[in-house]
């Protein structure tokens, strides 16, 4: 897989700086690792919700750290 998860959530994060994107949120997340869809979902929310779009989930600051550490623990088991 020539792509890395961080790639994945970088260009996750592309989608967030565009207003048009907001209906393809469902995309990357849909498509995320089973192990870690609970986490991508907590880090959208928290990217929705610094660019001021609405968030299916109200996240705090702390779950959104969290969860971006298990995502960057998960890459570096799968991804090497």
């Amino acid at each position: 897989m020539a792509r890395t998860l961080r790639t994945w959530v970088f260009a996750v994060v592309s989608l967030t700086m565009s207003a048009r994107a907001t209906s393809r949120f469902d995309e990357p997340f849909a498509s995320a690792p089973a192990e870690i869809r609970d986490d991508v979902q907590k880090l959208l929310a928290g990217m929705r919700q610094r660019a001021g779009l609405e968030a299916p989930d109200e996240v705090t600051e702390a779950e959104v750290s969290a969860a971006d550490e298990r995502v960057n623990a998960f890459e570096e088991r799968a991804c090497g």
